[in-house]
């Protein structure tokens, strides 16, 4: 069910706002938020031992008043919401649910800033989250395209050792696919093209 466990997006077209995302007393189970070039909350401030204390660009919503004055990070995009709610939608009275539907969520608003750094920023940020309040975590990342290379030599790549790769509660799940048509197909002896 996903209790005891953070469950982290970085997307675009989240509704903060949307049923899913609510317990089952209407309550929002979203922690907090960091949105992305928006001015709205409070900034973020990141300590790091080698580069010292810098704040970062866009704002962090982390209190129940802040997270209910968001609507959505773009209202051009609701893939967001369609990937939060896969991962972690609340269950309907029907039954229908995401995968972790008990967890706690952290959601990382891209909207029009699909940047390499702001995606490091957003891990960072999802992961000094959970581990501050002592819980494993999951972060998904929809996000991506088939540029650059693929062997582990990515700008990413470091951001994922460090964040992931040296921790045993810390996990990313990557998309794949994410560019359809462009994706490389393989022609199987069934005669049939997979992308």
């Amino acid at each position: 069910t996903g209790k005891g466990v953070t469950i982290g997006l970085i997307d675009c077209g989240i509704d903060f706002q949307h049923p899913a995302f609510k317990d089952s007393e209407g309550r929002s189970r979203i922690k907090c938020v960091y949105m992305m070039g928006e001015n709205g909350g409070h900034k973020m401030t990141i300590n790091d031992p080698e580069t010292g204390t810098s704040t970062s660009p866009g704002s962090v919503y982390d209190t129940p008043e802040l997270i209910a004055t968001l609507t959505t990070d773009t209202e051009l995009l609701s893939h967001g919401t369609h990937t939060t709610g896969i991962a972690a939608g609340t269950r309907s009275p029907q039954g229908y649910g995401g995968m972790a539907p008990e967890s706690d969520l952290v959601l990382v608003g891209c909207g029009n800033y699909l940047y390499n750094t702001n995606i490091a920023l957003g891990i960072k940020y999802i992961f000094d989250y959970a581990d501050s309040q002592n819980k494993p975590a999951v972060c998904s990342i929809s996000l991506g395209s088939h540029m650059g290379p693929h062997d582990g030599t990515g700008e990413l790549a470091s951001v994922y050792a460090q964040y992931a790769g040296s921790h045993s509660n810390h996990i990313i799940v990557n998309a794949a696919g994410n560019e359809a048509g462009n994706s490389y197909g393989t022609q199987y002896s069934g005669g049939e093209s997979s992308s």
